[in-house]
């Protein structure tokens, strides 16, 4: 369920929680309310009147098949494109579903030969924003490689790992490591993906385990770009939604983001990456709202990793301009890779 997140403020006032319809549990997305700009080519195209003739001069073959049903998959060729454009998944029934989530559902694909992984969504679900990840190139950021956009769906072709998983997974499963070392390294993966983001003015704004994807048990890659804004365009304009527990104070002030809301989300997932468990141990959002603005609540520490802990607390310090940033990240934690024996 997905509704923006509106100025905290009301909160504040008293201790009384506003409804939970004004603050439901949410999910990362910015909202324009207007109508989007028209975003230049570059391996992209918009248009809100869409004919399939004449749309795409370099069709994507897509192969939409269930596991294990290489003989029965089914091809997806520009007329069948056509169909998923204006229909979505709703025409098919064997179909090798990759993952499902508020944006829409990522299916296995065939682009120009390749393997890739393509999200159907709906077209007024965040495609804009997807957009914003078409010119990241980065080992820890998985690659967008084109966008369609029709008035009804779009679809999104992206790198496909066949031997991946979301962090979240991870966390949850007890019998995967997620040593200190290991938490390091994933820690710098992330790092170094948002340090990518930002030099590109790319705040993603949905930092959270469910969106690393852990491709081949070696490496972790930023995924998901649907919340994702443009520096320089994120003004007042815009509405933002946000997973709560990993949403910075200063949006759920309705205050505008920055490279340090980021920030302040990543320190969250380290967090979590130590603990394995959610942050917070109650899961209503307006009683996570109230305690973090009101009083600077944040998930418990204790100190059998002081580097680490002290990491945690410079990402999600109140103040936005105190929080290091992802370069800063990065090279802490080389150093602490380096000096483990």
């Amino acid at each position: 369920m997905s509704t923006p997140i509106k100025s905290a403020s009301s909160l504040l006032l008293n201790a009384r929680l506003v409804s939970p319809k004004l603050l439901s549990p949410v999910e990362n997305k910015i909202c324009y309310t207007s109508t989007p700009k028209r975003v230049p080519r570059q391996s992209l195209n918009f248009s809100h009147d869409f004919q399939a003739h004449n749309f795409v001069k370099n069709p994507i073959q897509i192969k939409v098949t269930q596991e294990n049903l290489a003989e029965d998959s089914l091809i997806i060729d520009s007329p069948h494109k056509s169909e998923l454009l204006t229909y979505g998944l709703s025409k098919y029934d064997l179909l090798y579903i990759l993952g499902k989530g508020s944006f829409g559902t990522v299916i296995k694909g065939n682009y120009h030969g390749k393997i890739v992984a393509v999200k159907i969504i709906k077209s007024k679900s965040g495609c804009v924003n997807e957009s914003n990840a078409l010119n990241l190139r980065h080992e820890n950021i998985i690659t967008v490689f084109d966008i369609i956009v029709s008035r009804k769906y779009s679809l999104v072709t992206m790198e496909y790992h066949k031997d991946s998983k979301n962090l979240q997974s991870v966390i949850d499963d007890a019998s995967a490591v997620l040593d200190r070392k290991t938490v390091v390294r994933f820690s710098k993966d992330v790092a170094s993906g948002l340090k990518h983001c930002h030099e590109n003015g790319v705040l993603h704004l949905d930092i959270k385990p469910k969106n690393i994807l852990l491709c081949d048990n070696k490496v972790c890659k930023i995924c998901d770009f649907g919340n994702s804004v443009k520096a320089s365009n994120a003004t007042e304009m815009c509405t933002f939604q946000g997973t709560v527990p990993y949403t910075a104070p200063e949006i759920l002030r309705g205050k505008l983001p920055s490279t340090k809301s980021d920030i302040y989300s990543l320190g969250i997932l380290i967090w979590q990456m130590i603990y394995r468990k959610s942050p917070y141990e109650f899961s209503n959002s307006e009683v996570i709202i109230y305690k973090v603005v009101k009083f600077n609540f944040r998930p418990p520490l204790d100190t059998k990793d002081e580097v680490l802990a002290r990491l945690c607390c410079l990402c999600w310090d109140e103040n936005s301009n105190k929080r290091p940033s992802a370069a800063q990240i990065y090279d802490l934690l080389n150093g602490v890779v380096f000096n483990e024996k």
